[in-house]
């Protein structure tokens, strides 16, 4: 696989490209391609989805700290 991939998504009736570098592993990559690329986007419905991300990192940091609590 490259190091870098581009996709393009559309915002608001606006294109843009948006590189992919090797921060992004395998999967990361493919779940943003099935999200993003090539398709249309409403910027309120981008928003919605920057918002469900963080609870869910929020959750993620939550269920992080219980475990290590639990570490004596």
């Amino acid at each position: 696989m490259n190091s870098v991939e581009l996709i393009e998504v559309s915002i608001g009736g606006k294109r843009y490209k948006i590189t992919l570098n090797e921060r992004f592993n395998t999967q990361t990559r493919a779940q943003i391609k099935e999200s993003f690329h090539n398709k249309e986007i409403a910027p309120i419905e981008l928003f919605k989805l920057h918002l469900n991300k963080i609870q869910e990192i929020a959750d993620l940091n939550a269920k992080l700290g219980q475990l290590l609590n639990k570490i004596p």
